[in-house]
């Protein structure tokens, strides 16, 4: 039997969606408070833990983390 795979699709985040999340994550920074983002990866989503360590500005989207 032929297995299948299933992908999930990447969504598109609204403006909104994407202000909310850096104000999260910008606070998170200063608080130093453990967080867990969902990422996508290879057409799949993945959760990852930890402390958010800097943000670049200039590069929205990029996160560095511990």
């Amino acid at each position: 039997m032929e297995e299948e795979q299933f992908h999930e699709k990447k969504r598109d985040l609204t403006e909104w969606e994407l202000e909310e999340i850096e104000q999260t994550i910008q606070r998170a920074f200063k608080l130093r408070k453990l967080v867990t983002l969902t990422l996508w990866q290879n057409n799949n989503l993945h959760d990852k833990t930890g402390l958010i360590t800097g943000t670049d500005p200039a590069q929205k989207g990029n996160v560095t983390r511990d």
